[in-house]
């Protein structure tokens, strides 16, 4: 039973920051910051400046590496590939479903 009750008051915490975040605008999605499922950053990026990010990010792996700097391409590769292979049942829990879920109202 206490067990019970700390998973619920948890999950009201949870649900009371879910809904401070609901309030931020999030109007980007994958490739803005950083390369998910492309070796670029998408061009609507509203943050200036990530792809010179990461390009640097790439070269200095290549520096580091030296002679096996191409190992950096190929994993980097291998990691927008597993990207894009993710499970398709994989369900991403986002606050409003939580909400949702739990009836709880604003």
């Amino acid at each position: 039973m206490n067990i019970l009750l700390i998973h619920i008051a948890l999950l009201c915490c949870f649900a009371a920051r879910c809904r401070a975040s609901d309030q931020i605008d999030n109007s980007y999605g994958v490739d803005v910051s950083f390369p998910i499922f492309s070796p670029t950053v998408s061009p609507d990026s509203p943050l200036h400046g990530r792809q010179e990010f990461y390009n640097e990010f790439m070269r200095g792996c290549r520096e580091y590496e030296g002679e096996r700097g191409s190992a950096c391409d190929q994993v980097e590769k291998d990691r927008i590939e597993m990207s894009r292979r993710q499970p398709r049942s994989m369900v991403v829990r986002t606050c409003r479903m939580l909400l949702d879920y739990t009836n709880i109202d604003n």
